[in-house]
């Protein structure tokens, strides 16, 4: 009698235990939701930076990297292609050598490579470009000219950043799903970033910090929702902020260093607007130090009990 109410006892506590460590995780990543104001992010010339102050844009400038923070350099390249390209983002017509009909190039990072888009045979494909990587023989470049390769495959792809690390993010459609996922692309090969998880089969990332954290949209019911993928984990931003009324957040468009995203959205009248979220936990504990916790606490009220019984066992002998 006394062992089945110890197990019992003891199966209550571990769940508890469990429980703890779990709600914890849950809780742990939340965001504060500043009002940019109002924007039209399909005029000409728009970047999400002139919304910020000084301060908060130059933030961004160094830490998220995107076509707005961090915009493709204005300097000659031969890989492949012979010609020059602008921060407009005119494309290169010419002798491509057999390997693209053109090349435009989107974002860079601060060791100056560079990712942009190309086309070939009608088929949008992505690039990456190395200054510090000497170019092959086949590609009858000069050495200095850097080496251009395929950042997927002929596998139709946009792409939108690059960050210090060589970590690529876009978009990608493989003939398997037939639509646009995000992606993201380091050591590894290209690792597509699951919305699925959301519900969703169509998405695109904007950006990446130097941690690897993206941010981007995903579309579900005919609306695109912004999202948040770190730590392996793909999460949708709306459930991170506090509600408000008629607020959706739409598209992330930046991340610093510190993890604050700059995103879109549309008020209750539709109206756009830009937002600024910061986080309000930046330390995330790891699962197993929250399961340790969580059992401590579990083992701790097991011992209680068996104290406790055993006291009463010995009163009554």
């Amino acid at each position: 009698m006394i062992r089945s109410s110890i197990a019992s006892r003891v199966t209550a506590l571990a769940v508890i235990g469990l429980c703890f460590a779990t709600s914890v995780q849950a809780a742990a990543i939340h965001y504060t939701l500043d009002d940019l104001g109002t924007v039209n992010p399909y005029v000409q010339g728009f970047t999400y930076l002139n919304q910020l102050s000084s301060s908060d844009a130059a933030d961004f400038r160094a830490g998220s990297f995107d076509q707005w923070a961090h915009p493709a350099p204005n300097v000659p390249f031969d890989g492949g292609l012979t010609g020059y390209y602008d921060t407009q983002g005119d494309a290169l017509m010419g002798g491509s050598r057999g390997w693209r009909n053109w090349l435009v190039p989107v974002t860079s990072n601060n060791l100056g490579q560079i990712v942009g888009r190309a086309e070939h045979a009608g088929y949008p494909l992505s690039f990456y470009y190395d200054p510090n990587q000497p170019a092959p023989s086949w590609q009858g470049s000069p050495a200095w000219a850097g080496k251009l390769q395929d950042i997927a495959g002929d596998v139709d792809s946009t792409v939108t950043g690059i960050n210090d690390n060589g970590q690529i993010v876009g978009g990608i459609t493989y003939a398997s799903f037939l639509r646009q996922r995000p992606f993201i692309r380091d050591q590894d090969g290209v690792q597509v970033i699951h919305i699925d998880e959301l519900g969703s089969q169509i998405g695109s990332s904007e950006a990446i910090n130097q941690s690897g954290d993206v941010v981007g949209w995903y579309g579900i019911d005919d609306l695109d929702r912004a999202f948040l993928f770190t730590n392996g984990t793909v999460l949708d931003l709306n459930d991170l902020i506090s509600a408000t009324a008629g607020t959706i957040l739409n598209n992330a468009l930046g991340i610093d260093g510190s993890g604050r995203i700059v995103a879109l959205g549309t008020d209750a009248d539709g109206n756009a607007h830009e937002y600024l979220l910061t986080p309000q936990s930046q330390a995330v504990p790891e699962p197993t130090t929250l399961l340790f916790f969580g059992t401590v606490i579990g083992v701790a009220g097991v011992a209680r009990v068996v104290r406790r019984l055993s006291a009463r066992r010995d009163a009554s002998v």
